[in-house]
């Protein structure tokens, strides 16, 4: 046979091989689309076979133990702090203070919520893993501020004063004084000074006026930490209570801690209460120091009052 017509017939035989290929290609393709286009949704099989793979892997996480309950829209405490201490094992700070806002808001409005979820956590300050994950239980207990909460948190320091106890002096609920107070009229303990701290942070007048009271107290050790407590008040509520220790006859030293307070408040109301006791004092030594905690206040509202002063007053010390 020549060669050429073997070469004419190979080249029929691989263009009918093509030409088959193409249209069995073209077929399933076909095939395949109206597979698809017939199916209750377009994307049918496919999305049967994402949600398949979903709920595989949603299983094996659950069995691993490691599921992660939903928080947003949750009211099941077990499942809230289930999340929240994955989030301290994690140390996923953000994702922390979003459970913290949650329960706090429920807490707000579900006292029975609250007092569950200081429950729940229980187990979790007193047998965490982890130091973090113990910390994490005081943190959100400090948020929460309750009487029930704060209890706990007082027995978790009394363990573990250096690790626990500066999360009591991040409270600022109101509703913890009676209780802290209640401790700190026991005497000095290791965590007296995050006590006398939580109130100043507090700093409303009831809790200003019991570090007051606790200034006059015989142990040495809580009136040298009521001492330092008060001159980190920043709440402007406790203006007028200040303002009375200055007034009222007292020990200098008494009047110096309240000049400090009132000077690091610094607001507009801290600055004017100042002012009227440097008119009222006849004390020139506290006149002297007055003035020169007006020369530290940095706040604008405050700065305003000193230099429209100074504009009309012909005191020397308050010019």
């Amino acid at each position: 046979m020549p060669l050429t017509l073997i070469w004419h017939m190979s080249k029929k035989v691989i263009i009918l091989s093509i030409t088959i290929s193409i249209i069995c290609i073209f077929a399933v393709y076909l095939g395949v689309k109206s597979i698809f286009k017939n199916s209750p949704s377009k994307r049918g099989i496919l999305n049967t076979l994402v949600l398949e793979k979903k709920a595989k892997k949603a299983a094996i996480k659950k069995i691993k133990g490691i599921y992660e309950a939903p928080t947003e829209g949750s009211y099941d405490p077990e499942k809230i702090i289930f999340d929240y201490k994955k989030a301290a094992i994690n140390n996923d700070g953000k994702r922390a203070w979003q459970i913290i806002r949650r329960v706090i808001e429920l807490c707000k409005k579900d006292e029975g919520f609250c007092s569950d979820i200081v429950s729940s956590i229980q187990l979790m300050l007193f047998n965490g893993e982890t130091l973090e994950t113990r910390q994490y239980a005081a943190l959100l207990l400090s948020q929460i501020g309750n009487q029930q909460a704060i209890s706990l948190l007082i027995d978790a320091a009394m363990v573990d004063p250096g690790n626990i106890g500066r999360y009591l002096a991040e409270m600022k609920n109101k509703e913890a004084v009676p209780i802290l107070v209640s401790e700190l009229r026991n005497g000095p303990s290791p965590i007296s000074k995050y006590l006398t701290m939580a109130l100043a942070n507090i700093g409303s007048e009831d809790a200003v006026s019991e570090l007051i009271d606790l200034l006059r107290t015989d142990d040495p050790t809580i009136r040298e930490q009521a001492g330092i407590a008060l001159r980190q008040v920043q709440n402007g509520e406790a203006v007028p209570v200040l303002k009375r220790l200055l007034i009222e006859k007292g020990p200098y030293g008494y009047k110096k801690i309240g000049i400090d307070a009132l000077t690091h408040i610094g607001d507009g109301r801290a600055t004017a209460a100042l002012v009227d006791i440097i008119k009222e004092v006849k004390d020139d030594n506290l006149k002297s120091e007055i003035c020169a905690s007006l020369s530290r206040i940095h706040r604008p509202d405050g700065i305003r009052i000193i230099e429209g002063l100074a504009l009309k007053e012909r005191d020397p010390y308050i010019r």
